[in-house]
């Protein structure tokens, strides 16, 4: 009789064992599950630059890079930082990059622009463009115009209308309140001998693109945290730093025309 109850425990322990194996097997395969629903904003430090990578669903949402300067050295390193980021993206066989950012130095004039464009052989897709306030020299605008400029082919340079309606526009929207200062920046494609070609230039200041260089590293799964995610069907990321001109001006970096 003892015999038999010790036996019968002992069957009972192999079944408490094996719910135990189930619920812990259960667990470990509901961790992951829970996880990829988790809301999450991820800081991502690289050599001297950072951007934040918003998480939703398991998915990346949305990437903001982190431009949050303090002086001129602070905008100088991510120039820098920047510039050895986009050598190493083409050194990874990437043939061409599209609507990434140029930034110059210094505004150019419309056709210092277009020649620009000519001489460097490239295609320009838009124009940003720098106004003040005449009675205010620190409240600035920048605007954007959509165009084309193909350098090799020539095509869109004939387009007056463009330029037309650009300056119709301005005068309606800010009659004589401010003054145009110039070509500040350009979107355009560069292949990797386009993109040295551009950067000698001394009046370029920087081929600015982390969007490009974010995505990549998201496809190549380049930062361990990225393992596993995949972006949401809306992911948003900006191609470039929109307020680079302005910080420029802000630390004394641009130079006179």
């Amino acid at each position: 009789m003892v015999k038999g109850l010790g036996k019968g425990l002992k069957n009972h322990r192999v079944l408490l064992s094996g719910i135990v194996v189930i619920l812990l097997v259960a667990w470990f395969g509901f961790v992951p599950l829970a996880r990829s629903f988790q809301n999450e904003t991820r800081p991502v430090h690289e050599a001297d630059w950072s951007y934040t990578v918003n998480i939703v669903g398991g998915k990346i949402e949305a990437v903001n890079v982190d431009v949050n300067f303090q002086s001129a050295a602070d905008v100088e390193k991510y120039a820098q930082a920047m510039r050895r980021e986009n050598l190493a993206l083409f050194g990874t066989g990437v043939s061409e990059v599209t609507a990434v950012s140029i930034v110059f130095n210094q505004a150019l004039s419309w056709q210092e622009a277009d020649a620009f464009v000519k001489q460097k052989q490239i295609f320009a897709g838009g124009y940003d463009f720098r106004f003040v306030n005449k009675t205010d020299p620190t409240d600035r605008y920048t605007y954007g115009v959509g165009l084309v400029r193909d350098g090799k082919t020539g095509q869109g340079f004939a387009d007056d209308k463009v330029r037309a309606d650009f300056e119709a526009n301005i005068a309606n929207l800010y009659r004589d309140n401010l003054i145009f200062k110039g070509v500040i920046g350009m979107q355009v494609t560069l292949s990797r001998s386009d993109y040295l070609a551009v950067v000698a230039d001394p009046r370029v200041y920087l081929v600015d693109m982390p969007g490009v260089i974010i995505k990549a590293k998201i496809a190549n799964h380049a930062k361990p945290g990225f393992d596993g995610l995949e972006t949401s069907s809306d992911f948003s990321i900006p191609n470039n730093s929109p307020q680079l001109y302005r910080q420029l001006e802000d630390f004394g970096l641009v130079k006179p025309a």
